[in-house]
């Protein structure tokens, strides 16, 4: 229409968005003007590709127009009023420090108590978490506060690694993948309260669960300070000089895959993936029979799949101390070192796991006393065969 403002491609190719030159100059273009079109000014293209590169301009569209209240649509989702540490602690009735803390366990760096940053909503987290510190104490609560600051960061990481790790090598290989990509990212930013919600269903879930499950080793308490479980830790060999071989793609799809096999051997068993740090994983369960079988069938299903290396284990049973969703004490630095001590493609248990665990199962075949690092005293080892 005539008097519309229009792209001025020398500005563009003189702050480096658009090259006309370059492979992939059409894509550029294509997704430049989709975006002009849709209510950003050339200056914002510029200035969010200086500051971000191709990520910002494919997020840009996330952003409101200019001259709309600030905030982007992941913004509107949470609340587009935002309080200082100061103000959500007079609201809540709190001290400012502990909102300070409180955010920094969250993952959040907020330097200044009176910046307005923080979204308006969190008054109410913020009285949640004082009547929390009331009942358990403010340590306790900052422990789980803790926790649910990592889970939000990794389920963020991996909701965003799906656009733009998964789906963009593919996309990015066809024409018109930029634009492609922008508006695939838009229909993600859509969907994410999806997540959140299914998050909240499963919690609720896992917390009935978890009641029917989770027994005090002493009957006769209450509390579940400690509790004895088997065990076992199971890690990819020499996983440093794989890691070295292999292309960013195929590791991140041979780990995920890693990840897919251990947790669904636990759940198939009823034992309870703890964690995984990328090349090893942890599980427990009240079962020793179960938690070694979920430890040589990953071992096993690792043996069958091409694009791991091979994989060993360790298994032990006795007290733990849960906190924070994890577990510790001996009887997991036990297993833990009981698995470096495996030869590859092989599951090795203590004497608790053989004394507890269903000789139908396994056939014990002792190895002989190991020195572990970390342990005091030499552990009588058996390797498992089925």
């Amino acid at each position: 229409m005539a008097g519309e403002p229009s792209l001025d491609v020398d500005r563009l190719i003189a702050s480096g968005v658009y090259d006309p030159a370059s492979p992939r100059a059409a894509d550029r273009l294509e997704l430049v003007t989709y975006l002009f079109e849709h209510g950003s000014s050339q200056a914002q293209i510029e200035a969010t590709f200086a500051a971000q590169g191709l990520n910002g301009l494919i997020e840009q569209l996330q952003a409101a127009p200019e001259g709309s209240p600030r905030g982007s649509i992941v913004d509107v989702l949470i609340s587009r009023d935002r309080l200082s540490a100061t103000e959500i602690a007079a609201r809540a009735g709190v001290p400012v420090d502990l909102v300070m803390r409180v955010r920094a366990e969250l993952g959040f760096r907020d330097d200044d108590p009176d910046a307005r940053v923080i979204p308006g909503p969190f008054v109410d987290d913020m009285v949640g978490v004082a009547f929390g510190a009331a009942l358990f104490g403010e340590e306790a609560i900052l422990g789980l506060v803790r926790v649910v600051g990592s889970t939000a960061i990794r389920l963020a990481e991996a909701s965003r690694a799906v656009v733009f790790t998964d789906l963009a090598a593919s996309l990015m290989d066809t024409p018109g993948g930029e634009l492609a990509m922008l508006r695939t990212n838009q229909q993600a930013t859509g969907a994410l309260p999806l997540i959140p919600a299914a998050f909240t269903r499963a919690f609720f879930e896992h917390v009935n669960r978890l009641a029917d499950v989770m027994v005090p080793t002493d009957p006769q308490r209450l509390d579940i300070a400690s509790l004895d479980v088997a065990v076992a830790f199971v890690d990819l060999v020499a996983s440093t000089a794989w890691t070295e071989q292999a292309t960013r793609g195929e590791l991140r799809g041979a780990l995920n895959e890693f990840e897919r096999l251990a947790n669904t051997l636990a759940t198939e068993h009823g034992c309870r993936l703890v964690k995984t740090n990328g090349d090893d994983a942890m599980f427990v369960g009240f079962e020793p029979t179960a938690v070694a079988t979920v430890a040589v069938e990953l071992c096993e299903a690792v043996a069958a799949e091409s694009r791991l290396p091979q994989a060993r284990g360790g298994v032990a049973f006795g007290t733990v101390f849960p906190r924070d969703g994890d577990y510790f004490g001996p009887t997991v630095i036990v297993a833990a070192r009981a698995g470096k001590a495996a030869a590859p493609g092989s599951v090795v248990a203590t004497d608790s796991v053989v004394a507890h665990a269903s000789a139908d199962a396994f056939t014990f075949v002792p190895l002989g006393q190991a020195a572990l690092r970390g342990v005091s005293d030499p552990v009588q080892l058996y390797e498992l065969r089925r």
